[in-house]
């Protein structure tokens, strides 16, 4: 089968990056016959020009940014039903997402000849209500290093993450979550964040689910408390280098059941649990969940 491909561009990823790389991208995919080039015109457009490509009947779609795109771009393949691939270019800040699946997403040349002629995978997808999600979906203290990522112009990647994260260990208060179980209720404690993984990385160098495997059928949800903060920087430090924490008062990770994927296209079932979080954290504002 001759794959039909559309690049879809996210020029602001980055920081620009994606735009600085717009004539390698075009002159490297033109060498493999690929012109369909598109460029986003404002934030979450992807899901837009995805949904475009699949109407003109795009087999492969590759999605040049960071881990928000290519979860935009992924939306609009899974809400439409669609069998299209997705192919992973790297232009954004963590693109954690294409450390997991082990896409060579920084290099133009192997990603346009993977889009034309190369093997496919089959990966787990996660959904939070209509929501798709590839790496993670998070609640709370990330959310609000994301909001601080544009108050740090002098750092990129991820030093850019590591510094929003630390500035915000010691201002974010926290939220109240509940977890439901089929096993246990345990009422609406404090957290400072809650995040159900499907990829290992997140946040850059950050490893939130070192034993997350993205095509085992299942999630890895890992929980902070607020209590401590201290804890929670040491905690930091060993997610980062990759183990998992042992400071159980501090955090926990737990693997949750969803649906894997199958041949024809990713599916999901719900987790077997529920969250509910609090319309007003105490002396923090409403943050909503980040899905990339």
């Amino acid at each position: 089968m001759t794959e039909r491909v559309t690049v879809i561009v996210n020029p602001a990823s980055g920081r620009g990056r994606g735009s600085r790389l717009l004539p390698d991208i075009r002159k490297t995919f033109a060498a493999v016959g690929v012109t369909d080039v598109r460029l986003t015109e404002r934030p979450g457009d992807e899901k837009r020009l995805a949904a475009l490509a699949l109407h003109d009947g795009a087999t492969t779609i590759v999605a040049c940014g960071g881990d928000g795109t290519w979860s935009n771009a992924a939306n609009a393949i899974l809400s439409a039903g669609s069998n299209c691939r997705l192919a992973l270019l790297a232009a954004g800040t963590g693109n954690d997402f294409a450390k997991t699946v082990g896409a060579p997403a920084g290099d133009l040349a192997a990603t346009a000849k993977l889009a034309v002629e190369g093997p496919e995978m089959l990966v787990d997808v996660g959904r939070i209500e209509d929501r798709y999600f590839l790496n993670v979906t998070g609640f709370g203290f990330d959310i609000a290093v994301l909001d601080d990522l544009k108050n740090i112009p002098f750092l990129t990647g991820d030093l850019l993450y590591l510094g929003a994260a630390l500035r915000q260990l010691f201002k974010f208060d926290g939220m109240k979550v509940d977890i439901t179980t089929a096993a246990v209720a345990r009422g609406p404690r404090a957290h400072l964040m809650l995040i159900i993984a499907n990829g290992r990385n997140f946040g850059g160098m950050f490893q939130i689910a070192p034993d997350a495997r993205i095509n085992d059928g299942r999630s890895t949800r890992s929980r902070f408390s607020t209590h401590r903060r201290s804890r929670a920087s040491r905690c930091s430090r060993r997610r980062r280098a990759g183990s998992t924490c042992a400071i159980r008062s501090c955090c926990r990770s737990r693997r949750a059941s969803s649906r894997s994927s199958s041949p024809g296209r990713p599916r999901t079932r719900p987790m077997a649990s529920t969250i509910r979080r609090n319309r007003r954290p105490s002396r923090s504002p409403a943050f909503p969940a980040r899905c990339a």
